[in-house]
């Protein structure tokens, strides 16, 4: 995967919904629900990686935002927000 991103702001994503085992850094209630990009937060090292001290490979990081009712299945704030790494993200 190539360190540029490639998401903008305002893409709708999916976040895959597959098993991690170990350290991960991709909240598991927001596996499976579709989002938007806010903001492309630069280039960073796999944290997933890093936590095992592996050669880490640079990935894009982005502000995700998620509509309140569409993670809790309930009205509330207006939204959820979390930074999330591209290998975790796909088109929605």
């Amino acid at each position: 995967m190539s360190a540029a991103p490639h998401f903008k702001p305002g893409d709708a994503v999916l976040v895959d919904d597959r098993d991690h085992d170990g350290h991960c850094r991709t909240p598991t209630y927001l596996r499976g629900r579709k989002g938007r990009v806010r903001e492309v937060l630069g280039v960073y090292k796999n944290p997933e990686e890093l936590a095992y001290y592996k050669e880490a490979q640079e990935l894009p990081l982005y502000d995700v935002v998620f509509a309140w009712k569409d993670v809790w299945g309930e009205d509330g704030p207006d939204e959820v927000a979390a930074d999330i790494y591209e290998h975790w993200l796909k088109p929605a």
